[in-house]
């Protein structure tokens, strides 16, 4: 539906060629040169929707009219162009369109001493997150070509860019997700736009494999559930969630907390050899086929996280049978990764069926990979020391003025039979180009370990509005961010690709709150642990939390990039950086000094 209310329609076009004209583009368009639509319509090729009306206007006169742009059936079209004709309606919509999203947005607003931090966290990429939120990557031709629904990792891990600012609209997508669950614990790789629970097929059955292109499931969809609840249930406080029943894709239903232990059990019960998490069809990365019992150490540290959240929420229930479980099962899995993981100095990535190691020190080629250093720390797998000594590895050897690389060298010569990021030129997507996702995880590691210069330096590197200066080099909006970047093997590094629906958005402003702002919420309370550069002597952070608002003020006089030295709220002093949710009124004011 392409329409005009308030005037006539005076000439129309639905051709591309007839509209942009023989060797044009958008900056010249042949009808516009010649002030007038030719009425052609397409027919087979590709379409447009062009519409002119020819207005006499006085001095001093004006007039107003309204484009429509939609898709509806005739009928419904027809009904909706008419209510248009009274134009004024346009500006009470505008007016709710804006509270709409002041309503989203005003609940996290900070003010640093870095303007490009400042609008991109206020506003642009608050609302790509909740643009990849709704549409996750189901509107992008390059993402779904024939796709017909969401994919499951993609999805559950956008929820996280947005828990912040409406934990309410996350909700409603958790236990969508939730629901598209397996009950042997597995997670539907495409979770289709018509699911219903307790009803759908799954990558066992051909029907399933034959409408979706899924051949079987992917050994991370279902581990990416535990930190996308916890960041919901620490941000709400609504730990009844855990107990709340919700079924699984196929058949049966269960509490949510039983949902959680199903996905550890998928694991468990797809491991490889060495007794670690095989990489099944793959894992985050598709173009990482390890076979069959081929195993990821990327899986492996996130199984180490999903076993630390089983412990946190077991301890909430007072479970001690899941909590001593999933302890156990945290140290056993701790030695696998500390004997078969570990090389020198770096985590390797992974081990093929064939008992290939992948990511050694010492290999011609992709000897260094980026995600397993970076959940390494998140996990809390790495310790303090060996946290600085992967990442101060990965800055040396990743690390470009476009951010840091997915793994280097890029494969030319000597890639595995299962690497398909051979396909790609180097530097280009997964073959050692900056994947823009997997900077919201060194943000996010690097704050972790208190440093607050280097996260900071990770995230102008990639920020988009901190690269206006290159825009001819980046082609792509100053506002919004891509999937990846082109990065040193390739003559055009720095160029970006693919916009707007990408995973970036959530885990860069998850890097960025609960990183560089250090607001960390659990069960009880809220954690305040900023890591900013040393130059930032004050910045103020206004925030939405549990119902009570927070004006927080951090004081930084001695130039450091993290820790704290007073923490006050509403003039009392708090033991160390926490805050717990009882000592919160309505209103409150925050000050801590680092």
């Amino acid at each position: 539906m392409f329409a005009l209310a308030g005037a006539k329609v005076s000439a129309y076009c639905g051709d591309r060629a007839a509209f942009l004209g023989k060797y044009r583009d958008y900056g010249n368009p042949l009808s516009v040169e010649k002030g007038k639509l030719d009425g052609t319509l397409n027919y087979n090729l590709n379409p447009c929707g062009a519409l002119q009306t020819t207005l006499e206007l006085a001095p001093g006169k004006s007039a107003e009219f309204v484009f429509i742009l939609g898709q509806k059936r005739e009928a419904q079209a027809k009904e909706i162009i008419a209510r248009y004709e009274n134009v004024a309606i346009t500006e009470k919509e505008i007016a709710e369109l804006k509270k709409y999203w002041h309503s989203k947005l005003e609940n996290l607003k900070v003010d640093t001493p870095d303007d490009n931090f400042n609008n991109m966290i206020n506003t642009w990429n608050a609302y790509q997150c909740f643009i990849t939120f709704v549409w996750s990557r189901a509107a992008s031709l390059v993402y779904s070509g024939l796709r017909n629904g969401y994919g499951y990792r993609d999805t559950v891990q956008d929820i996280q860019g947005i828990i912040h600012l409406d934990p309410e609209m996350a909700l409603e997508k958790i236990k969508f997700m939730i629901s598209a669950q397996v009950n042997h614990g597995g997670a539907l790789p495409l979770v289709k736009y018509s699911h219903n629970p307790g009803k759908e097929d799954k990558p066992e059955d051909e029907s399933y494999r034959r409408d979706t292109g899924h051949p079987s499931y992917r050994a991370d969809d279902a581990l990416w559930l535990f930190p996308t609840v916890w960041k919901y249930i620490a941000e709400t406080g609504n730990t009844k969630l855990l107990d709340e029943v919700i079924p699984y894709a196929d058949s049966g239903q269960d509490t949510l907390f039983n949902h959680l232990k199903k996905a550890i059990d998928f694991s468990l019960n797809n491991l490889g050899i060495h007794g670690l998490p095989a990489g099944l069809h793959a894992d985050w990365n598709d173009c990482l086929r390890l076979g069959a019992k081929g195993v990821s150490v990327f899986v492996a540290l996130q199984l180490y996280y999903g076993f630390e959240i089983m412990i946190r929420f077991a301890k909430f229930k007072k479970d001690s049978a899941t909590e001593k479980e999933m302890n156990d099962l945290k140290v056993h899995f701790g030695k696998i990764i500390e004997e078969r993981c570990w090389d020198k100095d770096r985590f390797i990535r992974g081990i093929t069926e064939n008992d290939v190691v992948v990511g050694k020190g010492g290999d011609p080629e992709a000897s260094l990979w980026l995600n397993p250093q970076s959940w390494a720390v998140i996990s809390g797998y790495a310790d303090e020391a060996r946290g600085k000594q992967i990442l101060d590895l990965v800055h040396k050897e990743l690390n470009t003025k476009y951010g840091a690389r997915l793994m280097s060298p890029a494969y030319r010569k000597h890639a595995f039979d299962g690497a398909l990021a051979l396909l790609f030129n180097p530097s280009t997507k997964e073959n050692g180009g900056i994947f823009l996702q997997t900077q919201g995880w060194i943000i996010l590691a690097e704050a972790l370990l208190g440093r607050g210069g280097r996260a900071m330096e990770y995230y102008l590197e990639s920020c988009p509005a901190a690269q206006n200066e290159i825009a001819d080099t980046r082609l792509m909006e100053p506002y919004a961010y891509s999937q990846f970047t082109e990065s040193v093997d390739s003559p055009f590094e720095g160029r970006s690709h693919v916009h707007w629906l990408t995973g970036t958005a959530s885990t860069v402003m998850v890097g960025c709150v609960e990183g560089i702002l250090g607001l960390r919420p659990d069960l009880e309370g809220l954690r305040l642990s900023p890591a900013v550069p040393a130059s930032w002597k004050s910045f103020t952070i206004e925030k939405c939390f549990r119902g009570s608002k927070l004006k927080i003020k951090v004081n930084n006089p001695d130039g450091r990039e993290s820790g704290c030295k007073k923490l006050t709220v509403n003039g009392a002093a708090m033991e160390g950086n926490y805050i717990p949710a009882g000592v919160l009124k309505a209103e409150n004011e925050i000050v801590l000094e680092m």
